[in-house]
């Protein structure tokens, strides 16, 4: 828990389920192995003192073997490496969104044959006169 001036801004609880897990005494669904401050004023209006009565003999007292109160935010572990997107979504629909650049780049090289109207016969003799030199 943050403090600033001894006031508490942060109270995180964590879903350990596979499940949504609803909190009855704070009408509060939560999805399935997530983490959430409930005191962030952005997203939640719950006091303290309401959050510490549910932890103690409510809602999140009855459900502590699903959801897990927690005195810090929970680090999120990225295994270091390259992952591969299956579907990128942002890079495709959204360009604009992206920080990322696709660049279509044409190689020559890579046209074997193209624009050339050869033989079988004509090419392997450039490949035999190609080694003999």
């Amino acid at each position: 828990m943050t403090s600033q001036n001894n006031k508490i801004t942060e109270f995180w609880i964590t879903n350990i389920t596979k499940l949504d897990v609803m909190l009855g005494d704070l009408r509060l669904s939560v999805p399935n192995r997530t983490h959430m401050n409930l005191l962030d004023s952005k997203h939640f209006h719950y006091s303290l003192a309401q959050l510490q009565e549910s932890e103690k003999s409510g809602s999140l007292y009855k459900k502590s073997d699903k959801i897990k109160v927690r005195k810090v935010r929970p680090e999120i572990l990225v295994e270091p490496g390259l992952y591969v997107s299956e579907a990128p979504l942002y890079m495709t629909e959204h360009p604009e969104l992206s920080q990322v650049i696709i660049e279509h780049v044409d190689y020559e090289e890579l046209h074997v044959g193209s624009g050339l109207k050869i033989s079988d016969e004509e090419f392997a003799n450039q490949l035999t006169e190609d080694d003999e030199t």
